[in-house]
């Protein structure tokens, strides 16, 4: 169970496909209804977080282009 992401380095974008989501603005971790194991994918928003890119896509919604790598170390820290 889980999420497949595809990091391309010399593009620099990654498609975390439903490892992330992002909504109205707003990054978020997956829904816990189809996440068995939440440590995990935390883990796994933890490994993207550390990535260099500049563009991040998602199995669902636009893609996050603006300061997407940032955004996305920013909000795994809070986690």
């Amino acid at each position: 169970a889980g999420s497949a992401s595809f990091y391309h380095q010399g593009r620099k974008i990654i498609i975390v496909g439903d490892a992330l989501n992002y909504r109205r603005g707003r990054l978020g971790a997956p829904p816990r209804v189809f996440t068995p194991d939440m440590a995990q994918a935390h883990a796994s928003i933890q490994k993207i977080a550390a990535l260099e890119f500049e563009v991040c896509c998602f199995g669902h919604g636009p893609p996050l282009m603006a300061n997407a790598a940032q955004r996305v170390r920013a909000f795994a820290e809070s986690l």
